[in-house]
């Protein structure tokens, strides 16, 4: 299977640790899996322009044009976000509006999709974050075969940590059962 991360953390912390190591798993067992770090991309904001809803043609042109065209030739897109207040991360949130466009001609429909969530607190407030994953993936007729949240308290945690690197693993597995 071919797997496509995007990954929208700010910082080399927990998001990036886990969503490297589930690629490494995923490419262990045989699949292909390529890694978008948004951090290391140069997005510009959405304008806000409503014609590209209605038209599907972007107002602004830069990487997003290619990222879009990576998302179509995967059989599964990973979306890993921080927690930041109850939301994905500006990066994350950059990265959905810029893909107004593209819900004009369903480009994402029954697009194979699973989704993460790293988060220092646990309660409500990381549930609310991956809410806004899930309907993100509503809108685009996304198909979401797995979602985790993934606790993980401080910056290097997840590096040191083998039960966090067990439920990585089994959250990668599940995704393979599914496909």
């Amino acid at each position: 299977m071919k797997i496509l991360a995007i990954s929208a953390s700010h910082r080399h912390g927990n998001t990036d640790a886990a969503i490297n190591f589930l690629g490494k798993h995923l490419v262990l067992k045989g699949h292909s899996f390529r890694l978008i770090d948004l951090k290391k991309t140069n997005l510009k904001f959405s304008t806000g322009d409503s014609n590209e809803y209605y038209t599907g043609k972007p107002a602004v042109l830069d990487e997003m044009q290619e990222i879009q065209k990576e998302i179509l030739k995967f059989d599964l897109l990973i979306l890993a976000t921080p927690n930041y207040f109850s939301n994905v991360s500006a990066l994350m949130k950059n990265f959905m509006d810029r893909t107004n466009p593209y819900y004009c001609n369903h480009d994402f429909k029954n697009k194979k999709t699973a989704l993460l969530v790293i988060s220092a607190s646990s309660g409500k407030s990381p549930k609310l974050c991956l809410a806004n994953l899930k309907e993100f993936c509503r809108i685009h007729k996304m198909v979401v075969l797995n979602s985790k949240i993934l606790l993980a308290e401080h910056s290097a945690d997840f590096a040191k940590n083998h039960k966090l690197q067990k439920e990585i693993e089994k959250f990668a597995d599940a995704l393979l059962v599914k496909k």
